[in-house]
Parts: structure tokens; sequence; C-alpha cells
């Protein structure tokens, strides 16, 4: 009687109604499945899923015992950033002063506000180069106002991409926010490297303005925003059948938090 299919049957039941192991476990699997998906619709559920991971005392490291959690924040897309492209600029070493032309050093708050440009193939290598601009005055670039920009180095320039086509995201930039206990988070699909910093070839810099975002603009950002705002992707008709479902039943829940409509006017390309 060790192996019959008939052993986890109630044996005051008539035989007639015994059921098979195998319909037994198919029938557990549905009850379960049936559940899992009431819980996942069911907002009281989620809540307390979210109670429990808030509770820092539960908090224990996969692999070091010794390791205590001394912050706990809410990890988000972040919404207002979400409609732009970031890359990570990274530069081998900082302009430096070049006699006859840039004759200061840039500062921090300057290299915040840079542009790569005048990027071209380099005429005696295989590879690309590129300027980097900086503003003369900061309160000016912070602004609408056309601000000249001087070409501070020259560097050779280098594109990885971070990301490929059919592969999920790996690096992100995080915000944190500790006030609110909140930590958003941004994709970053590539990495630009600036190596080999020299005097420029041009020495020409450059009057750059930036302007009003026209309509298209704004509908390709909240295209993009859609990803992970509720309200514009229903107004894209980006929402697929499940998220409806549960929007009807948990309107309140359901409502997103960010919409990029509040995004500023101008465009800033800088790094």
């Amino acid at each position: 009687m060790k192996k019959t299919t008939y052993l986890t049957n109630d044996a005051s039941r008539s035989v007639h109604k015994f059921t098979s192991l195998a319909q037994t476990k198919r029938k557990n699997a549905q009850e379960v499945e049936t559940k899992l998906k009431q819980s996942r619709n069911d907002a009281d559920s989620i809540a307390r899923g979210f109670d429990i991971m808030h509770s820092i005392a539960t908090m224990k490291h996969p692999t070091k015992k010794n390791v205590t959690p001394v912050f706990d924040a809410e990890f988000l897309p972040d919404a207002t950033t979400w409609g732009h492209t970031f890359t990570h600029v990274v530069l081998d070493a900082p302009p430096k002063k070049v006699p006859g032309t840039y004759e200061v050093v840039p500062s921090m708050a300057q290299l915040e506000h840079a542009y790569v440009a005048d990027v071209q193939k380099a005429k005696q290598q295989a590879g690309m180069v590129a300027n980097i601009l900086v503003p003369e005055d900061i309160k000016s670039c912070q602004s609408a106002d056309p601000t000249l920009y001087e070409v501070a180095q020259q560097y050779d320039l280098d594109v990885f991409p971070l990301k490929d086509e059919y592969t999920p995201h790996v690096n992100f930039v995080l915000m944190v926010d500790e006030s609110k206990g909140v930590v958003t988070y941004h994709p970053v699909q590539s990495r630009v490297q600036l190596s080999m910093g020299r005097p420029p070839s041009n020495e020409a810099g450059a009057v750059i303005e930036k302007r009003a975002l026209e309509e298209s603009d704004v509908k390709e950002m909240e295209m993009r925003v859609a990803e992970v705002d509720l309200d514009l992707a229903k107004k894209y008709g980006l929402q697929d059948e499940e998220e409806e479902g549960r929007s009807s039943r948990f309107p309140a829940a359901a409502a997103g938090s960010g919409s990029s409509s509040e995004d500023s006017d101008n465009e800033d390309a800088g790094f």
C-alpha cells in the first residue's frame, strides 16, 4: 500500500469518490494559484508585505551575519527624470591650464554644466575626438539666456553600450532622499570614456541657447515616463489588461505618483 495513488484519500469516504494522487495535486495547484492571484490584487496583502520589509529588526544580510541595516527606504523608479537619457561620462583626468589658450582650470561647477561637443573622426587614428565646452558664466547657463561656452580641452572619445538589446538594465543612478525615506533609480544606457586630454585643435567656443520643448518633444518624453507612470500609460493606451483590472478595483492605489508634464520647459544636455 505504500505506493498506491489512493493512500492520501479519506478512508471513510466511498471508494467511488476516491481520486488519484495526480488529480489531487492538480486540484491543490489550482487552489494555490487562485489564492496567489487574489493576494496579488489585494491592497491589504500588498501593504502587509511592505510592512514586513519596513521592519529593520527582521532584516538580515544573506551572507554576512554581522552586518546590520542602518537605513530603510522605498526603492522606486525616478519618474521625474525617466523621460531623459542618462549617460555615464568618465574623464581620465580633468582639463588643465593650457598656456596661450585656456588659462584657467575649470571648476567643478563648470564641469557639472559642461558639454561634450565637436565630436569628429580623428585624423591620424581610427577613433573619435571631442572637445569639452565649459560655461563662462554659471548663472547664465542655468537660465534660458544664451551662454558663451569655452573649449577647455580635447579628448579621445569612446562610447561603450551598457545594455544589450534584449537584456534588462544592470547599471543605474541612485538618488537618495533620507528626509523622505525614498531611494529612486534611473537606468544608465552607455558610458562615454574621455581620455588623453590635450590642447584643442579648434579653440573657438560656442554660444549655446536653450529652447522650449515642442509638443513632439513632450510627447516623446511622456511616452518614456509611461513605463513607470500609470496615468501616462492610460493616456497613451499602453496599459495592459491586468493593470486595467487592478486599477478598476483599487483606483487609489493604482494612481501614478509622478508625471513628466511638470518637467522644466528647458532641457539641459550637460553632464
